[in-house]
């Protein structure tokens, strides 16, 4: 657990029970009030604080605390939850949709007549109930009063995680419990764990936490590794501006991939205007240096005529060229999506003589690569894989229109 000494750290080891909301937020917020009964106090931007009546059971409310008269706030017996039910149906569901209720919430619970921080809670709706109603899971166990850094112990994390949703990390932590790992080596193996499932709000702002700390000590494949946690949306909301931030950094101290991710950024707009020529330049870098996604992507510019002259024959080239210099090391992660561009150009004659036969067999190869790489959690190439698959309905289209009209007509 955290050092609870460092008076900054509010942990759910800090004892707040024998204080009232306004000494509450007085003690850890900075405030000088006279009194104060609310039950939500917004402390900045991306944080509040909500002084909720708990419960353990679905009970009926008694208003004093939680924000109305006729919600319940039912804790979980392992506390990593709790329930908002609100019981007046003629309530507007637009009030409670109110952005700044998706804050990060400090939460001191109201059990017994005593407050007791819970930690720290994020909230998502239930659609399952006639009511409005929302789940509040907790994220982090202890936070920096100073940073706002969420803090979470990696003993604390075992307990918390869910088998369910996360097995290959606790998995993980077995595995390693006796071997002294390093915060990248950790943040990379949990990372790597349960990838065809969400990642767990907690989980993620751990692994984040383990990435900054080796950012401190320089590691530059821990900065390109957090632009690409926040780039992927794995465990939180897509931050592009977050992403390009760390893969800036990463790039500027020579991360061949960093450089690779910001082709991208520039190639699609993430969070910034499109810039082909920015983009051709960070593709060029990572080509040369031998990645073959940077070198299919320099074939999509010549494909398409961004920054460069349309060149159909030249981009088929170079997607060619992958195809022969791949690696059995690479073709799990760059096969699928050129297989998929080399169909194309053979289904449209697109810088090579058209053959929808050659098109039909690139686009099963295509498939059968693109398959795999959303089974280990890739969804970005969800549309890559449906588009192979219509590229083989569109190839054997063509292929019935050069089949002899003729039909056997013997049984």
């Amino acid at each position: 657990m955290p050092n609870m000494k460092n008076k900054d750290v509010l942990s759910i080891e800090t004892d707040v029970s024998d204080l009232r909301i306004y000494e509450i937020i007085n003690n850890f917020f900075g405030k000088d009030y006279a009194g104060w009964m609310k039950a939500w106090f917004d402390i900045n931007d991306e944080f509040a604080a909500w002084f909720p009546t708990i419960t353990k059971e679905d009970i009926k409310p008694n208003g004093k605390y939680g924000g109305t008269a006729c919600c319940s706030n039912t804790l979980s017996a392992d506390g990593k939850s709790i329930v908002e039910m609100n019981h007046d149906l003629s309530w507007d569901v637009e009030w409670t949709d109110n952005p700044k209720f998706d804050k990060k919430r400090l939460v001191f619970g109201r059990i017994n007549g005593k407050f007791c921080f819970l930690g720290v809670f994020m909230r998502e709706p239930l659609l399952e109930y006639e009511h409005i109603a929302y789940r509040h899971t907790r994220i982090a166990t202890a936070i920096n009063l100073s940073t706002f850094e969420l803090i979470n112990d990696y003993g604390q994390i075992k307990l918390e995680l869910d088998p369910e949703f996360s097995p290959g990390a606790i998995e993980f932590f077995k595995e390693n419990e006796n071997i002294e790992l390093s915060s990248y080596e950790l943040a990379c193996g949990l990372e790597a764990c349960d990838r065809d499932k969400d990642m767990p709000r907690m989980l993620f702002d751990f692994i984040v936490s383990l990435y900054k700390d080796a950012i401190e000590s320089g590691n530059v494949n821990a900065m390109n590794n957090l632009g690409a946690l926040y780039y992927d949306g794995r465990g939180c909301e897509q931050d592009f501006t977050k992403a390009v931030y760390y893969y800036k950094m990463a790039a500027e101290n020579g991360s061949q991939i960093a450089q690779e991710n910001l082709g991208y950024c520039y190639y699609y707009g993430r969070n910034m205007p499109v810039d082909y020529e920015k983009a051709f330049h960070y593709f060029a870098l990572g080509a040369f240096a031998g990645s073959l996604i940077s070198l299919y992507k320099i074939g999509d510019m010549y494909q398409n005529g961004y920054y460069v002259e349309k060149n159909p024959t030249e981009a088929f080239c170079i997607y060619d060229r992958c195809m022969v210099t791949m690696t059995d090391e690479a073709a799990p992660h760059v096969a699928g999506p050129v297989l998929l561009r080399i169909g194309n150009c053979f289904l449209y004659g697109n810088g090579v003589e058209e053959s929808p036969k050659s098109a039909l067999v690139c686009f099963q190869q295509a498939e059968s690569y693109l398959y795999d790489m959303v089974a280990r959690g890739n969804v970005m190439y969800k549309k890559s894989l449906n588009a192979a698959i219509e590229g083989q309905a569109k190839a054997r289209e063509k292929l019935e229109k050069l089949l002899p009209k003729k039909e056997w007509k013997h049984e």
